[in-house]
């Protein structure tokens, strides 16, 4: 016979990598000092760190000009997506480049509504996900969520809209 105990142990360590939603957990909590384990998209994650490498800081694409640090925050935050393995876990459950770097074709800066994961995570960190939602949580411990967009509209990657100055 199984004791209470024992089973209550099961149960938590069945559950370890599930939040309160269900959703599952990417990362292991902050103070382990792990990352996100590899998947095989490898390549492609060197191919995101390439077409970021690319993207400097220092120089505003046209279409960001009125918006300056919002440029530089995606930069930012799409290269801590792909540095820490949160991108290729993300693409290994569903996420496509667009919903992870993508912008509107034409008006990247405005419409924030076709703006994806790496335009939402300045400050905060990513504690869950599935093939939908992404849960984030603040520095002062507020939880949000960043759902994928199911749009039609023309979307690029990030590094698509540097465009000439």
């Amino acid at each position: 016979m199984t004791s209470l105990k024992s089973l209550a142990l099961a149960v938590l360590a069945r559950d370890a990598h599930r939040d309160a939603s269900g959703m599952t957990a990417i990362l292991a909590p902050a103070d382990s000092g792990t990352k996100v384990g590899r998947s095989h998209g490898k390549a492609l994650a060197d191919t995101w760190l390439c077409e970021l490498d690319h993207l400097p800081l220092d120089v505003v694409p046209v279409l960001f000009e009125a918006h300056p640090s919002q440029w530089r925050s995606a930069v930012v935050q799409a290269r801590r997506l792909v540095d820490a393995g949160w991108a290729e876990r993300l693409h290994d459950l569903g996420w496509s480049e667009l919903d992870l770097f993508g912008c509107s074709a034409g008006a990247p800066a405005q419409r924030t509504d076709l703006q994806g994961l790496a335009f939402r995570i300045e400050g905060m960190d990513l504690r869950c996900a599935d093939h939908s939602y992404v849960g984030l949580v603040s520095a002062q411990g507020a939880r949000f969520t960043h759902r994928r967009l199911e749009r039609s509209e023309p979307r690029v990657p990030l590094w698509i809209c540097r465009g000439n100055r």
